[in-house]
This record gives C-alpha cells, sequence and structure tokens, in this order.
C-alpha cells in the first residue's frame, strides 16, 4: 500500500468525497483538502505533497492563478487539473503552466486514480534518472482533438517550421477559412489575415507570448494570445470581445462625463475653504477639521483627474510620438523627488549611464511614467529606506527599473497590481493613501509605446517595477 500525500484543491463538497471513498482510500493515499486556492497554496508551500488534484473554479484564485503562484515560487509539485470542459483556452493555458494531466468533470474516479498513478510514476522516473518509456496517445490524443475542435474560442497550432498542425471549427469560420483547411502547409498560406501573419513573424524573431486586438472586416474585435510551446511551436487561442470593447466605450463615456460634472463643485468647495479663514478667526479644532477636508478633496482630485488621464491614454490622445532623450526625462523626475525623498529621510540612487539612446515616445507621458513609479516606491518604503534607479541598453531596447527595499508584494497579488483600482491589501498599506489607478496608467502609457512593464517582488524585501521601450533607430 502506497502513502502518498494528494492534496485536493476542489469547492464541490460532492467531488471531495468522490475523490476520498473511490480514489484516495481505495488507493491508500494520504489526504490533503482545501476549498480555495489561497488555502491550497498554502497548504502546498507547508506540506509539499506528492501530487495535486486541482480545480478550474476554486474560490479565492481560480485553478490557473493557483498555477501561476506556484510556478513563481517554483514549486515543483504534479498537477492533475480538472475543468468542466467549457472554455478549450483554461486547458491550453494549465498545459502551459505545466500541469502534468487534465481531466474534464464529470469525470470516471478509475480515470483520476489511473492519472494519479501515471503522474506519480512519471515523477518517481524523473527522480531515478531513468528515461520514461512514451505515454499511450492514441485515445486520448482523439479526445483532446475533439475537444479542441468543438471549442468556441479560435484555437489554431502552429509547429516549429510555421506549419499549421491544427486549425479548429471556429477558426476557420471566423477567419472565412472554408471547410477544407490544407494542414501541413506554411501559415502564410493558410491564413491570409495581415495582423495575426505579424504576430507569427514576431514570435518567430523574439519566442516570447504576444497578445493583441484583431480587428476583423466584419466589424468584429477579437482578443488574440499567441503563445510559444517548447517542443511543439506556438498556440493561436482568439476569443470575440467585441461586446466587452462596445462596453467599456459606453463606461468610458459615463466616467468621462461624471468626472468632468465633478469638477466644477470640487472646485466650488476648495474655494470656499480657502475663504474660511478670511471670514473670521478659526480655533485650533477648526483648523483641523479644514485640514482633513482639504487631504479629502486633494485625494478626490487626483481620482478624478487619473480617471479622465486613463480614459484619454486609451482613447489614444495625447500621444504625438517624437524623438525623446529618455535620459533627460528620468534625471528631471528624480531631480524633482529628491526633496520629497530627503523629508522622509530615504536614500535615492541614481545609476547613471554612460549613453542612452533615444526613443520614440511622448515627453509628458514617459515622465508620468517615471512619476508614478517613484511616487510609489516613496509611499511604500519606510523612513531610512532606499530607491535607485537605474537605466540601460540592451539588445536595441532601452531599459528602466526603479527598485527599493519597501513593504513588497505578495505573490499572489502580483498579477493585478496593474489593473484599474487594484490596491494592494495588507496591515502595511491600511493608512497608505492612492486611487489604485497609477500602475494602471504606467501599463497603458509604456504598451502605447510598443513596451512591456513588469514587477518582481518578494513581501518584506522590496520590489523592482522594470519597463522596457523599443530604440529609436538613427
Amino acid at each position: 500500500m502506497t502513502h502518498e500525500l494528494v492534496l485536493i484543491v476542489d469547492d464541490s463538497h460532492e467531488t471531495q468525497r468522490l475523490l476520498v471513498e473511490q480514489v484516495i482510500e481505495p488507493g491508500g493515499y494520504r489526504l490533503l483538502a482545501a476549498r480555495n486556492g489561497e488555502d491550497g497554496i498554502r497548504l502546498a508551500v507547508q506540506e509539499h505533497p506528492d501530487v495535486i488534484v486541482l480545480d478550474m473554479h476554486v474560490p479565492k484564485l481560480n485553478g490557473l492563478e493557483v498555477l501561476r503562484v506556484l510556478k513563481q515560487q517554483n514549486l515543483d509539485i504534479p498537477v492533475i487539473f480538472t475543468t468542466t470542459g467549457e472554455s478549450a483556452e483554461s486547458v491550453v493555458q494549465a498545459f502551459r503552466l505545466g500541469v502534468r494531466d487534465c481531466l474534464i468533470k464529470p469525470f470516471d474516479p478509475q480515470r483520476m486514480q489511473e492519472a494519479i498513478r501515471r503522474v506519480l510514476a512519471a515523477t518517481t522516473a524523473s527522480e531515478e534518472g531513468s528515461r520514461l518509456a512514451p505515454r499511450p496517445v492514441g485515445a486520448e490524443q482523439v479526445r483532446w482533438t475533439a475537444v479542441l475542435q468543438a471549442a468556441q474560442d479560435v484555437i489554431v497550432v502552429v509547429d516549429e517550421e510555421n506549419n499549421v498542425l491544427l486549425c479548429n471549427a471556429a477558426a476557420r469560420a471566423v477567419l472565412n477559412l472554408g471547410e477544407l483547411v490544407r494542414l501541413r502547409r506554411p501559415v502564410a498560406e493558410t491564413i491570409p489575415h495581415p495582423a495575426l501573419l505579424s504576430m507569427f513573424s514576431q514570435i518567430r524573431e523574439t519566442g516570447q507570448e504576444i497578445r493583441s486586438e484583431v480587428p476583423l472586416d466584419d466589424g468584429r474585435t477579437f482578443n488574440a494570445q499567441l503563445t510559444p510551446v517548447p517542443g511543439v511551436g506556438c498556440v493561436l487561442v482568439m476569443q470575440d470581445i467585441t461586446h466587452l470593447k462596445e462596453m467599456d466605450r459606453v463606461k468610458s463615456e459615463f466616467v468621462t462625463a461624471v468626472s468632468h460634472d465633478l469638477r466644477t463643485p470640487l472646485t466650488t468647495i476648495q474655494g470656499y475653504i480657502e475663504l474660511l479663514p478670511r471670514a473670521g478667526s478659526l480655533t485650533e479644532q477648526q483648523e483641523e477639521f479644514i485640514q482633513h477636508v482639504h487631504r479629502s478633496l486633494d485625494t478626490i482630485t487626483e481620482l478624478v483627474n487619473n480617471l479622465l488621464d486613463s480614459d484619454r491614454l486609451e482613447a489614444g490622445l495625447d500621444l504625438e510620438m517624437l524623438p525623446c532623450d529618455l535620459l533627460k526625462v528620468i534625471e528631471k523626475a528624480i531631480e524633482d523627488f529628491r526633496p520629497q525623498v530627503e523629508q522622509r529621510k530615504q536614500e535615492l540612487r541614481w545609476d547613471l549611464p554612460e549613453t542612452l539612446p533615444l526613443v520614440l515616445g511622448n515627453r509628458h507621458r514617459l515622465r508620468q511614467v517615471l512619476d508614478n513609479l517613484l511616487t510609489n516606491a516613496l509611499k511604500y518604503t519606510q523612513q531610512g529606506g532606499w530607491i535607485a534607479v537605474s537605466a540601460l541598453e540592451d539588445n536595441g531596447h532601452v531599459v528602466v527599473h526603479v527598485a527599493d527595499n519597501g513593504i513588497g508584494i505578495l505573490p499572489a497579488q502580483q498579477p493585478y497590481i496593474f489593473d484599474k483600482f487594484y490596491r494592494v491589501e495588507s496591515e502595511e498599506t491600511l493608512r497608505i493613501t492612492g486611487t489604485g489607478l497609477g500602475l494602471s496608467i504606467v501599463k497603458t502609457v509604456v504598451e502605447k509605446h510598443n513596451g512591456r512593464v513588469w514587477v518582481e517582488s518578494k513581501a518584506g524585501v522590496g520590489s523592482t517595477f522594470s519597463f522596457v521601450l523599443p530604440a529609436l533607430n538613427t
């Protein structure tokens, strides 16, 4: 009888009971159980089980988010993924994140037993250094091919030679390819769409995942994600986001109208507050109350300005691109921030590069990126801490880092920090004010400059925010 430890992460009482009664107990395994993603991660870190059975739809971090956190923490634990099969993209993403097997609910307990035994056997063989014999894939391959073909999302699989391996029914319909698609032919001959062909060309050059919005001739807009898969080639997944774009347009118009309407009463309130001392002497307590109102007004005004700014950026306004000396932008931002840093008894380090190539950009917006990153570093770093800025040229790109030794960000929160209105919640951040729009604006500006922004952080140690922009060919 075996004694391997199996962690089940599933919020369904029926599924938990089925697995315990018909898989765990008959197989002689030891059991760990969690009903949400956060508890699943905690148990995985603490107990390091031999295998994890993970459901896609667990609350408090879904299955894909749990996989990302496990990967970030370098926890090499084999995972069996379970899903209702409503989205082929979730299955594809799960395999990209390293799952060993995937079962569609409702699954046969016998199949789960076989999956656990297979994963454990593969792990044991790997640890012993032996070469595992190829797994029989005939029936399983047919099954997953059928799932991908029936998926509502557009799915195209291309091999390392840039030939089409799979093109599902949704792809044929959306891209007007007809019923007969010639497989094992170059993607340029199979998919005559300029935006998609540009993505395939770019991924061959960079080897990096590409995301883009692809407009079609019929007026629809699709979100396209092209991901390299080692040993296979790359996978294109597309979802129709036309209705989301329309909802976003309506939302943006509403936010803009409300924000503009708020500016007038805010200005009036601000003016009357400033006139209060002229109407007569104020008590110490009244002056304290006025200061509280001033701070609240500043927060509301910042929120309104950021909302309007975010809306204009997404609409592509105020983004005139010219050759820009990013080095001067950084130096000016640092110079303006030094008084605030010194007031908090912090150290501001600036690693000045000898040279830095020009970039094609908007000087005002790039300064806004630096200001937002420096403001965050200032707010989330304790008194006496340090903030470090550096910039360098790397293979035709300019890379800028803004680092600090502040409170840091937990791995589970890092995927969301560039989302609108998302704020890290912890005991350390309760008294730190903010609108949750600063990093969202950073991401929008950088991406409008054909760049990328990311974060590396460890709670209690600090954070490094980095962005990369293409250098201007002169």
